[in-house]
């Protein structure tokens, strides 16, 4: 019901619960287009909840600096101030 370019911050600001459904719902070309709109700390935030072959695909995707990035935010753990920041 929304458009497309939206997909991926729509998955982020819903609820943990509504994310779930949406990502079941998601067919993984689906999740792929969702998340190439998104940047590196967008993309970290939303990868836990990606099924890992398309959080795979989406990281070959990447540029180096880019894979770097999201690799560097998902480091930290949950609670810690980097992974806020």
């Amino acid at each position: 019901m929304v458009r497309a370019d939206r997909d991926g911050d729509i998955l982020l600001e819903v609820s943990d619960a509504v994310r779930g459904t949406l990502i079941e719902d998601m067919e993984p070309a689906e999740l792929l287009a969702a998340a190439e709109h998104l940047d590196a700390d967008e993309l970290a935030d939303l990868a836990p909840d990606l099924p890992r072959d398309v959080v795979h695909e989406l990281m070959e995707s990447l540029d180096a600096q880019q894979r770097e990035r999201v690799r560097s935010a998902l480091s930290y753990e949950e609670d810690l101030v980097g992974a806020l920041m």
